[in-house]
């Protein structure tokens, strides 16, 4: 039989049949293919087997073609070794929104399904980490973190392991505390999985206290030579920097000492230190360095008057001697500190004369005249002496006038440059003649 196409001129459209006959001489009976199954839409998770089922008639039995589609069915492309009527593969997350349909074709014909659009599920992941972060008391704190994957996602912070914030990609602290310190991390959920962030730490510093002087510089009075720590304490949030000053220059280092090893007149002067951090700054009270240099030192120009020489033996020799000198202050021009002085044995002898033990005291006084008790001299108000060396030995050379012998002081004696200075000695011979000192 041959096919009869009937055209029907009262209608608007035309029907093509097709009419096979049985057997006989004409072959078999072949019809079109129908579609009887389409694939239906699908939701898988990434990773699982996504698989699309189609179902046709048509004789002889059709055979299948999968076609897919990126762009919502506008293209379409064939899919490679998919022939089958079931058209299986591993789902990814690049395959979400990608729609599929089936051909079925025979020698008769061929038909196309409707397209299923496959879904996708794709876990979390977190693609940006909240950050730690260092902050001062009061300030304000945002964590954020980014995640991938299918939507909706969801957030659960946590702080130190408790739960914090709201379900939101963003967890705010409007004035961080000391208490917000510590670990913070987030995790991220969607219905397939979930998964948390690395720990993001938040340090909160104390709110910065400016500098308070608790303890000032104080003034010192000192000899030349003489090492001189000025030290200042202070409170305030650390850390704490220190610039002294003296007489307004800049002087030390950022600490809160400042040494002067050696002590000289161009040290003396007023002292201040400013103490700093970032919140403010305090500035020290002064302190005054008043630096003594020594007085003229006794000199052979310097005469002393001889009096009250004690224990004599005989014309020209004697085992012990007490005698004292008065200086008037003229003499010895100007305060300061007295380091020593010198004597010369007064006599001939043959050999090196030796004092065994050399006392001197020295005293302020205001008479112009000693008087033989040492301590009826001592009238300045203080009513004392102060020894300056004691039991200490000396040798003099051989000869008439004999070389001056400096005797250095265990202990410095401050002379006030105003009154009369009385310098008492005691000395254990045996020696002959007399000293006498310069």
């Amino acid at each position: 039989m041959i096919h009869l196409a009937r055209w029907m001129s009262r209608l608007a459209f035309s029907v093509l049949v097709f009419t096979v006959g049985c057997g006989g001489d004409d072959g078999p009976i072949r019809t079109a293919p129908v579609i009887t199954t389409h694939p239906q839409n699908l939701t898988v998770k990434a990773g699982e087997s996504a698989t699309f089922t189609v179902a046709a008639s048509g004789q002889p039995a059709p055979t299948f073609a999968w076609e897919r589609s990126s762009d919502s069915g506008a293209t379409w492309t064939a899919v490679q070794n998919a022939t089958a009527a079931t058209y299986s593969f591993v789902a990814q997350a690049q395959d979400e929104a990608a729609r599929f349909r089936a051909q079925a074709t025979n020698v008769a014909g061929s038909a196309v399904s409707t397209a299923a659009q496959l879904t996708v599920q794709v876990a979390p992941s977190i693609t940006i980490p909240p950050q730690t972060q260092a902050v001062t008391e009061g300030d304000a704190v945002t964590f954020t973190v980014q995640a991938s994957g299918t939507a909706p996602l969801h957030y659960q912070w946590q702080h130190n392991g408790a739960h914090v914030g709201s379900d939101q990609a963003t967890f705010i602290l409007p004035h961080a505390a000391l208490a917000d310190a510590g670990d913070y991390r987030v995790t991220v959920s969607n219905m397939v999985s979930s998964v948390t962030s690395a720990l993001a730490q938040l340090t909160v510093a104390p709110l910065a206290v400016a500098p308070t002087i608790t303890q000032q510089p104080q003034s010192q009075q000192v000899s030349a030579g003489s090492s001189v720590t000025f030290t200042v304490e202070a409170t305030g949030t650390l850390p704490l920097h220190y610039q002294w000053k003296h007489d307004g220059a800049n002087v030390g280092s950022d600490s809160a000492s400042l040494v002067i090893a050696s002590a000289q007149s161009s040290d003396a002067g007023d002292y201040t230190v400013a103490v700093s951090n970032g919140a403010g700054s305090a500035q020290s009270a002064t302190a005054t360095l008043t630096v003594n240099t020594p007085a003229a030192e006794f000199t052979r120009t310097v005469p002393g008057i001889i009096k009250n020489i004690t224990g004599l033996l005989d014309p020209l020799w004697f085992t012990r001697a007490n005698w004292q000198n008065l200086y008037r202050a003229p003499q010895v021009s100007g305060a300061g500190y007295i380091t020593g002085l010198s004597l010369q044995y007064n006599g001939a002898q043959s050999a090196p004369t030796t004092i065994s033990s050399l006392t001197i005291r020295l005293g302020h006084t205001t008479l112009n005249a000693l008087t033989p008790a040492f301590a009826d001299n001592i009238n300045n108000g203080s009513g004392q002496a102060e020894t300056v060396l004691s039991g200490k030995a000396y040798t003099f050379p051989v000869g008439t006038g004999g070389s001056w012998q400096r005797i250095d002081f265990d202990t410095p004696f401050y002379y006030n440059g105003v009154d009369n200075l009385v310098v008492w000695f005691e000395a254990i011979g045996p020696f002959g003649s007399q000293l006498k000192d310069a």
